[in-house]
């Protein structure tokens, strides 16, 4: 997890971003990995075989005056569809 996003209630001169590494698998096929993001359409979905996986939501948003929140306590909302 990498989260460089602008927190909520500060001018920041660019939005940043948040990053996240997802091992996908089936059966029968080697695991990839896949490093979606949050900073544009085209790296914010990945594709293993006959499936699109798709960074939906990444949470908590950084807010001025809190602590880093820690990698385990981010929760990613993805979005699976079959091709």
């Amino acid at each position: 997890m990498h989260d460089t996003r602008c927190p909520t209630g500060v001018v920041c001169p660019v939005a940043g971003d948040a990053s996240v590494v997802i091992r996908v698998a089936d059966q029968t096929h080697n695991a990839s990995n896949l490093t979606l993001t949050t900073e544009s359409a085209t790296t914010a979905s990945g594709s293993y075989r006959r499936y699109v996986v798709e960074l939906v939501e990444v949470t908590p948003h950084p807010a001025d005056g809190r602590a880093a929140t820690p990698e385990a306590d981010y929760c990613v909302q993805l979005r699976v569809t079959r091709n």
